[in-house]
């Protein structure tokens, strides 16, 4: 009997000390258990984080974009205005090139009037040496009067005198319209290259605009990327949440079958401490899986921090250029309106000097009339001296006309001056433009050389960055 409650006792003892066995490992099952339900939460606070990151980067970029369409739409409507602005030019040309004409046909009527005025003088001449023979004629016939003679003499000397003055004026007002002809070509020569630098500008502006869209375009493929990435990092982690409850609810009914076994026999309590250790190498792999997932979603915040700052670079750089191209467009303006105002006044000058010539035209032609009236009345007296004051008056249009040459061609000279010292700053100017092309070359490989490594699926595209002198 003693051997037998021995034996009992020493069952009982095994038994208990196989119950405490379990217990303890029960008690380490609930503590990893525990932590891998505190890992599932951190996982869990995890992904939203990163799904409040996407959702910002998302809005940032919708917001980028939006300020893009505004960008393009600012650059169309500036495309738009500076063409306005070139066609107005080009009426504005249109106008000076038939002022030019209507100036030039003045210059040639002019010209017929002098060749008629010339040939009046010429018929006045024959009939002042017919009006001298008749003259010697009346001599020998009429000697008493000679008093009456020396009167239209000396009117006629006036006359000649008042013809002299009023060609002398004639030269004078076609030297005045040589000199207007020449400045309406520098004006026209001036309104060409405003024009051309305007078509630069606008050619310079439209490469812009398609630059910009590129870059817009490239901006929603990037975006576009980083979504289809995340969208697939979203899916795993879903995948691997589907894991951990799982193999949540597989401890759960494994726990029952261990309370089970225990209470069953001591055969399914050994039974049951194989599958407890299976299940721990299970639990380690679980766990390992858990690191490696961490180790990917740290992966994963790295990528999204880099195409985040390549992003905001890009952003950056877009701004800068937004800034310039205002700048631009405040310097663009601006000489717009100063072009405008020389326009302005050289046609109002134009259109002074116009109503002057006009004025002078029917002055010119009332003395003429008044000339031509005079002349016929003193056709009949004459002079011995006629001769002598019609050699001395051809004298005096000589040294006139001599005159006005010298003038014509001191003008000419003065004229190739000015436009040899306006050449030079032309080509001073297109020096300088060529400086701003090669500071350009410059500024777009240090960009590229700056953005060129967006992340592993990003392209860069360089910026056109536009100076306007």
């Amino acid at each position: 009997m003693r051997l037998k409650q021995e034996a009992s006792d020493s069952d009982l003892l095994c038994t208990a000390s196989a119950n405490a066995r379990l217990e303890s490992e029960l008690a380490g099952l609930r503590r990893e258990h525990a932590q891998q339900l505190r890992l599932n939460i951190d996982l869990s606070l995890a992904v939203a984080g990163a799904e409040g990151d996407l959702t910002q980067v998302r809005a940032e970029h919708v917001r980028e974009k939006t300020a893009g369409d505004e960008l393009r739409a600012a650059l169309e409507g500036r495309y738009i205005d500076i063409r306005s602005r070139e066609t107005a030019v080009e009426s504005q040309t249109r106008a000076f090139a038939l002022e030019r004409a209507a100036v030039k046909r003045e210059r040639e009527e002019w010209s017929l009037k002098e060749a008629a005025h010339a040939k009046a003088l010429e018929v006045i001449g024959a009939r002042c040496d017919a009006a001298g023979r008749d003259r010697d004629a009346l001599k020998a016939m009429l000697g008493d009067k000679n008093t009456d003679l020396e009167t239209q003499e000396g009117a006629l000397k006036r006359a000649i005198e008042t013809s002299d003055r009023a060609t002398r004026e004639s030269t004078e007002k076609l030297e005045q319209m040589t000199q207007r002809l020449q400045d309406v070509e520098a004006h026209k020569t001036t309104i060409e290259l405003a024009r051309e630098a305007l078509a630069q500008d606008v050619l310079l502006l439209s490469s812009q605009k398609d630059k910009c869209t590129q870059d817009i375009q490239t901006l929603d493929s990037l975006y576009n990327a980083e979504r289809a990435r995340r969208a697939a990092s979203d899916k795993t982690l879903q995948d691997k949440n589907a894991e951990v409850l799982q193999l949540q609810d597989e401890v759960e009914r494994l726990k029952k079958r261990i309370m089970n076994f225990a209470q069953a026999s001591k055969g399914e309590v050994d039974r049951l401490g194989g599958i407890i250790d299976s299940q721990r190498a299970e639990n380690s792999e679980l766990h390992d899986n858990f690191l490696r997932l961490g180790d990917q979603c740290t992966e994963l915040n790295a990528l999204l921090l880099k195409g985040e700052a390549a992003h905001e670079t890009t952003i950056s750089d877009l701004r800068k250029q937004n800034a310039l191209l205002l700048e631009e467009n405040a310097g663009i303006a601006q000489h717009g309106v100063m072009v405008r105002d020389d326009l302005m006044e050289q046609f109002e000058r134009q259109k002074e000097k116009h109503h002057q010539l006009t004025q002078e035209h029917d002055e010119l032609k009332s003395k003429y009339e008044e000339r031509k009236i005079s002349c016929v009345n003193h056709e009949e007296a004459g002079d011995a001296d006629l001769l002598k004051l019609r050699e001395e008056n051809k004298n005096l249009r000589s040294s006139v006309l001599a005159a006005g040459a010298q003038a014509r061609e001191q003008l000419q000279q003065t004229f190739e001056m000015e436009r040899a010292g306006l050449q030079g700053v032309i080509n001073a100017q297109q020096e300088r433009n060529r400086e701003l092309e090669n500071e350009l070359g410059s500024m777009r490989t240090q960009y590229a050389a700056t953005t060129g490594d967006l992340g592993p699926q990003s392209v860069s595209q360089p910026l056109l960055i536009v100076g306007w002198c």
